[in-house]
């Protein structure tokens, strides 16, 4: 459904218009076609509420007004059998004021689920000032003299920072999610380096990973040549993916980063972990906006956030694929492609 959402909400207005006329029109013609045979009566909803949702309140009412027409004409040109003349005005009536009710429902819904993006929107906003200073505060402790910060001051400063990091990127993941759904998220796409991205990512999370006494194992295919991505992007995809290995490991444990060739002029990133691994009813669910929710409600430990979704847009933007693979008990591995520097 959200991908439909999306879909939709990139389109321009005038198709969308020209979209729910041409639905008007071929739901009318077969309802004159077929009769009282087939009722289709619910059909005429679909134009009212894709220009309603997408286009404007009084265009969702325009097309409330030519879907009545459209019911109303059918049954006329039909030559339906009334047992009194002013029944189909009646159900012409009775229809359209179906259609308009339904078309304020949805309006309705429109404006609330727009105030509650912008509520976030101002909210996650005004969250990334203070985090930022806060960030710029700490980073000068650490060049602070010996006799001024032992080196247990600086370990706390320092695991202080990458709490405030990881604060600071979910912020992040929560503008960014909903530029990838109005299609506005900028996508800079240039050959990066794997071993570079790998080990960059590693060294983002290297501090939480040691204080949880987690080993972390890079394995970076020789032979690739790179990738072409969104550095930025491709390196807060794998930080993500980091994140949630670290979140659901084991003290003791290792959490695996392979890159090799994959089929198709691809390269495959691997994130092993050996953490308690996701219930097989989930693993196909866990990269939508809400299914994370739905699985923690239900007792599966499938990570935190909104990571998971920001992963999937970000590594379809870039033309690639993401999967998840997991088993109670084994641990899970997720993985995704981006399209590999072609040899010279």
């Amino acid at each position: 459904m959200a991908a439909l959402i999306g879909f939709f909400g990139r389109q321009p207005k005038w198709l969308l218009m020209s979209l729910g006329l041409a639905l008007v029109v071929a739901f009318g013609f077969f309802d004159y076609v077929t009769g009282s045979e087939l009722a289709i009566d619910i059909c005429y909803l679909a134009p009212v509420a894709i220009v309603t949702f997408f286009v404007g309140r009084w265009e969702g009412q325009l097309m409330s007004v030519l879907g009545a027409g459209a019911w109303f004409l059918a049954d006329w040109m039909g030559g339906q059998f009334y047992s009194h003349p002013m029944v189909p005005v009646w159900n012409v009536l009775v229809r359209l004021g179906s259609f308009t009710l339904f078309s304020n429902i949805l309006w309705s819904v429109r404006v609330t689920r727009e105030r509650r993006d912008d509520l976030m929107h101002f909210l996650v906003h005004d969250l990334r000032s203070p985090l930022t200073n806060m960030l710029y505060g700490l980073e000068p402790l650490l060049d602070l003299a010996p006799d001024r910060l032992n080196e247990q001051d600086r370990d706390f400063v320092r695991a202080t920072g990458v709490s405030c990091n990881r604060l600071l990127q979910l912020v992040e993941t929560l503008l960014e999610l909903a530029r990838f759904e109005n299609g506005k998220m900028p996508v800079n796409l240039a050959a990066t380096d794997v071993r570079e991205l790998v080990e960059s990512s590693l060294r983002n999370v290297a501090l939480w990973a040691e204080r949880k006494s987690v080993v972390l194992a890079p394995n970076v295919a020789p032979t690739l040549n790179g990738v072409i991505a969104d550095r930025l992007l491709a390196s807060r995809i794998l930080i993500n993916l980091l994140a949630n290995a670290l979140q659901a490991n084991r003290p003791g444990s290792t959490i695996m980063v392979n890159a090799a060739p994959a089929a198709g002029d691809m390269v495959a990133i691997s994130v092993i972990d050996q953490g308690p691994g996701i219930p097989r009813e989930w693993t196909g669910r866990v990269f939508s906006k809400f299914g994370q929710v739905e699985a923690r409600k239900a007792g599966g430990a499938v990570g935190y956030g909104l990571g998971l979704t920001f992963c999937r847009y970000a590594v379809e933007a870039q033309g690639g694929r993401i999967e998840l693979v997991s088993e109670v008990g084994k641990g899970t591995t997720v993985t995704f492609t981006l399209p590999a520097v072609k040899p010279l």
